[in-house]
């Protein structure tokens, strides 16, 4: 009985799946190893390897571009709001009653540090968030693409330096796929406690 090997490669990390059982490993040796040791030397049919460049996959599919869109929009927004106040708290500071409202700016420029930070972190947990759900998706399209294709290795392409022989690209085909199963990925802002 031959059992299908699935190998992906996503940022250099490798990730196989055997009878079942995952594994994980994060160097290049054990890429190569791992490769040839998933490989039964019995096995009678030629091994289809096809590559992916991810960072295109998640740079140009239709979800990766609205979540750098809406990343975009949510930083201008914050930069928007943030100047503001500063604007504020300076034109507070060239007032003629400084002196009196001190304790007042200095609680505004509080507010403002306090915002900015929170809104950094706001930002960097929305942004991990989607990614991490797009890295799913990416993944599942993977997987569905060479199903299709009875792909036996798919590697990402910065993880490949040389092959002699057939390498099919599939990069087009898991954008498509991934285009038709997750057009949108919403970026939410959460409220810090």
């Amino acid at each position: 009985m031959i059992r299908k090997i699935y190998t992906i490669i996503f940022f250099s990390i490798v990730v196989f799946v055997i009878g079942g059982k995952l594994y994980v490993d994060h160097s290049m040796t054990a890429i190569k190893q791992s490769l040839i040791s998933l490989i039964p030397p019995t096995h009678d049919k030629n091994i289809r390897i096809a590559v992916m460049d991810i960072k295109r996959i998640a740079s140009t599919s239709i979800a990766g571009k609205q979540i750098d869109e809406q990343l975009t929009r949510i930083n201008d927004e914050s930069k928007k709001n943030l100047l503001e106040l500063e604007n504020l708290i300076k034109k507070e500071e060239s007032s003629k009653d400084r002196l009196k409202d001190k304790s007042r700016i200095e609680d505004m420029q509080m507010a403002l540090y306090d915002s900015v930070r929170e809104k950094r972190y706001q930002i960097a947990a929305a942004s991990e968030d989607a990614i991490s759900h797009l890295k799913i998706k990416i993944s599942e399209s993977v997987k569905a693409v060479a199903e299709q294709m009875q792909l036996d290795i798919v590697l990402d392409s910065d993880a490949v330096h040389h092959h002699s022989g057939t390498c099919i690209d599939i990069t087009d085909n898991i954008i498509a796929h991934l285009n038709s199963v997750c057009p949108f990925i919403e970026v939410c802002l959460k409220r810090v406690n």
